[in-house]
């Protein structure tokens, strides 16, 4: 659990740098209008990918498994970045970025532990978070 919580928290870093660098600026909105609505299908599965290769590349060494997990902490710190109003971005996501980043933690945990039983777990998570991906970027939450 102590792995998981590790991992969870240390994915947020960039995003908290983001937000403090951003405190001072002037933030810009950005109209939601611009912003392609998603189908569920399409977040989970993409979801499932970064699962999938979090935990296969935990079999195959778990510096891979850290590689991909931290390139997607950083990539996601940059579209922070490109939202203009990091605030606001922050306030969407994490309606539902909390239990989407603790299935991907949760899946580094699997893969590097080889703990291949628990892979139910984190797709589940998955399954939650995309339903509420959906509806947040369709503007109903």
């Amino acid at each position: 659990m102590k792995k998981i919580l590790i991992f969870f928290i240390t994915f947020w870093l960039p995003s908290a740098v983001v937000l403090i660098m951003s405190l001072g600026s002037s933030s810009s909105v950005v109209d939601n209008q611009d912003i392609p609505v998603l189908s569920f299908s399409t977040i989970f599965f993409k979801n499932l990918l970064v699962l999938t290769l979090l935990i296969v590349g935990g079999f195959i060494h778990k510096k891979i498994t850290y590689f991909i997990f931290y390139y997607n902490a950083i990539y996601f710190s940059i579209v922070l970045v490109i939202s203009h109003d990091v605030m606001n971005s922050l306030y969407q996501v994490g309606k539902y970025g909390i239990i989407e980043i603790f299935a991907f933690s949760l899946g580094c945990s699997i893969g590097i532990d080889k703990k291949y039983k628990l892979i139910w777990i984190p797709v589940v998570l998955l399954i939650i978070s995309g339903i509420i991906e959906h509806f947040v970027i369709k503007g109903a939450l």
